[in-house]
């Protein structure tokens, strides 16, 4: 982090997930900040439709504070990629991000299972992320 100004790690940490296969993965994850903004790095294998030279290796996590935020990031980062599902996209160099609109665990990670299950079948329904409609599809409107 040190060739980037006002850049600090926050935390880094290793787990074993066990993949849809079966088979089990090492995964590493790592906040930073940058000049007051936090996003994360995860490592290890993905199944997010990344192409690049290492597809899947890393992927940056961007929490945005809006959604004209996430608008602008998702727009200038999948030209020339791939957009995926749930907020994923892979950069014209290959390089997987996952462009959240903050609060988004509210709704799909919210204290009511029944109201997060509908705005988690909302989100696996987008490529973009779109908060508005995930408050909706939570309060049932």
């Amino acid at each position: 982090m040190s060739g980037f100004s006002r850049t600090r790690a926050l935390r880094t940490s290793a787990d074993t997930v066990k993949r849809v296969l079966g088979r089990r993965a090492r995964r590493w994850s790592s906040s930073f900040s940058s000049k007051g903004k936090t996003s994360w790095v995860n490592g290890g294998p993905t199944d997010n439709g990344a192409t690049g030279p290492a597809p899947g290796a890393i992927a940056l996590y961007v929490n945005c504070e809006t959604q004209a935020e996430v608008d602008r990031l998702w727009e200038k980062l999948s030209e020339g990629g791939k957009k995926v599902q749930c907020g994923w996209l892979s950069d014209k160099y290959g390089f997987s991000w996952n462009i959240v609109p903050a609060g988004i665990s509210d709704y799909i990670a919210g204290p009511d299972p029944e109201k997060a299950q509908r705005a988690m079948k909302a989100m696996m329904q987008m490529q973009k992320l779109d908060i508005d409609a995930l408050k909706r599809a939570y309060e049932g409107t």
